[in-house]
């Protein structure tokens, strides 16, 4: 009863402060929008929590939730242990007796993983959830929300996109794509890893523009501490970051040769570096890293009987098969589920996604016109999007894990065709061009 008051009244609250703050009134994007998806992301909240505690107790959302309470008692018996196990410093071995009552608390030999960060930082909110489940989930709602407000906020103002004339639509472009496709609207409302990544995305994406504005100390502060949380979460993030960055300043350093052209040298010095480590100097780490991913995945697939596991489409640790690889893993993410490939019911909603992901593909093909200004910036972000699509694809060959992991990029593909798109001819942006 009490959890159902406090959840009523600051779902309310923040309703109120969408409606009336400065922060959530964009030019491009009508403030009863976001107020309607805010409501929206309120009874997927409802309905997950209620699914969650009756149905799943077994799941990592749950599990990093109850994680907190065995953490919390910790730190109020044993201060030093507490923190040497929240900062990652313990030993997993010396420290497993206390974290073995830890759920969701995984005990693999490495520092950090995805359900470790979302722990750690549920830990750090108590003060805003007081240990009641629905609250937090509603916490992160929120948040995620904000975080696109900032970036519908921030990214027309970034350099790359100085002389888009039509900068309120694409604001309401780029909100649309991340708040609105059924699969952003779903996993972008819960305490899932997605939700964390996207938010902490966002203070990344400001923090690195405010470091390329104003260097200085605490820009690069928080540019680093942005970005050691989101790649913490998954590792493919950390690489698809990397090539970004990568890319994008080395093709904008050679910017008065053709953007396509310098793409592609780019991508080719990328292979062919890859190709000599592995041939000429027998350095096989990363094709090895890898593979052992994928087979780990797979395996552990096969243990727990999943029903919409794939083939794998790794035979071995091999460079050139994992190039050969990646067109069909960029198609499986982008593609599958399309048809019901199994008795599944859960995978209706992702077919449904799908068909809505590639009508707006299709709409913004027949409406494209190529400006060579934004060349660049939107081939950046197909690097960002389409590497990590690969590497997840490759990885993880699991219907249930493309759905979910694929939120995180497909914005930025739309994006990135949003900006070649004659705005002014389709009807929900002619307000603005």
């Amino acid at each position: 009863m009490i959890e159902a008051v406090l959840f009523t009244v600051l779902a309310l609250g923040m309703l109120y402060g969408i409606i009336r703050l400065p922060f959530f009134k964009l030019s491009g994007v009508p403030n009863k929008i976001i107020a309607i998806i805010f409501i929206l992301k309120i009874g997927i909240v409802q309905v997950q929590v209620n699914l969650a505690k009756k149905y799943d107790v077994n799941a990592d959302i749950y599990h990093v939730f109850e994680g907190t309470r065995p953490f919390a008692k910790l730190f109020l018996t044993d201060k030093t242990t507490a923190f040497s196990i929240f900062w990652g410093q313990a030993n997993d071995v010396q420290v497993k007796p206390i974290t073995s009552n830890f759920p969701g608390w995984n005990h693999r030999l490495q520092t950090h993983n995805d359900t470790r960060t979302l722990i750690r930082l549920n830990m750090v909110a108590i003060p805003l959830h007081w240990f009641y489940f629905s609250i937090m989930n509603l916490w992160w709602a929120f948040f995620s929300l904000c975080a696109s407000v900032f970036l519908c906020r921030k990214i027309p103002s970034l350099p790359a996109f100085a002389m888009l004339y039509n900068k309120s639509a694409i604001q309401l472009a780029f909100f649309i794509c991340t708040t609105s496709l059924p699969g952003c609207l779903f996993w972008f409302s819960m305490a899932f890893k997605e939700t964390v990544a996207w938010c902490f995305f966002a203070l990344f994406i400001i923090a690195l523009s405010n470091v390329i504005a104003r260097p200085g100390f605490v820009n690069i502060a928080w540019f680093v501490l942005s970005l050691l949380i989101f790649t913490s979460i998954k590792l493919y993030f950390a690489v698809a970051v990397m090539v970004f960055l990568l890319f994008y300043f080395t093709a904008n350093y050679f910017r008065r040769f053709n953007p396509i052209v310098a793409s592609l040298l780019i991508f080719a010095c990328i292979v062919s570096s890859w190709i000599f480590a592995e041939v000429f100097l027998n350095y096989h780490q990363f094709s090895l890293a890898i593979y052992q991913q994928a087979n780990n995945t797979v395996n552990y697939a096969a243990k727990v009987d999943a029903s919409t596991l794939l083939p794998s489409l790794l035979q071995g640790p091999s460079v050139f098969e994992i190039l050969l690889a990646i067109p069909e893993a960029i198609f499986r993410i982008l593609a599958i589920p399309f048809f019901p490939e199994t008795n599944n019911a859960k995978l209706l909603f992702p077919i449904l996604e799908n068909y809505v992901l590639f009508s707006l593909l299709l709409i913004g093909m027949f409406h494209f016109r190529y400006k060579k200004e934004f060349a660049l910036i939107s081939i950046a972000m197909l690097f960002f999007a389409l590497s990590s699509t690969a590497l997840i694809g490759i990885t993880t060959p699991i219907i249930g894990t493309y759905i979910r992991y694929k939120v995180l990029f497909t914005p930025f593909i739309l994006l990135a065709l949003a900006l070649h798109i004659d705005l002014s001819s389709i009807k929900i942006f002619r307000k603005w061009s």
